[in-house]
C-alpha cells in the first residue's frame, strides 16, 4: 500500500514540477517579449526625441530671428518717431517765421 502511495505522491510532485516547468517557461517568454517591447518603445521615444530636439531647435532659431526683426522694428520705429518730433520742430520754426513775416507786412 505505501508503494502505491508513494509511486502516487511522486507522480503529484513529477506534475508538480512539470507545472511549475511551464509556469516557468511561460513567465521566461513573457520576460522576452517585456524586453522585445521594451526596446521597441526606446527606440520609438529616442526617434520622437530627436524629432522633438530638431523642432526645438527650429522654434529656437525661429524666436532668435523674431526676436531680431523686432529689435530692428523698435529701431526703426525710435527713428520714425524722432524724425516726427523733427519735423514738428521744423513746423514750429517755419510757422514762428511765418507769424514774424506776417507781423512785418502788417507794419509794412
Amino acid at each position: 500500500m505505501d508503494s502505491i502511495y508513494g509511486g502516487l505522491d511522486e507522480a503529484k510532485a513529477e506534475i508538480e514540477k512539470l507545472k511549475a516547468d511551464l509556469k516557468c517557461k511561460s513567465l521566461e517568454q513573457m520576460h522576452r517579449n517585456c524586453s522585445i517591447n521594451l526596446k521597441a518603445k526606446e527606440a520609438e521615444w529616442s526617434s520622437q526625441l530627436e524629432k522633438l530636439t530638431g523642432e526645438l531647435d527650429n522654434y529656437g532659431s525661429a524666436l532668435e530671428n523674431k526676436e531680431t526683426a523686432i529689435k530692428e522694428l523698435g529701431m526703426e520705429l525710435k527713428n520714425c518717431h524722432s524724425m516726427i518730433l523733427q519735423l514738428k520742430l521744423q513746423n514750429e520754426e517755419a510757422s514762428s517765421m511765418i507769424l514774424v513775416l506776417k507781423s512785418g507786412i502788417t507794419e509794412a
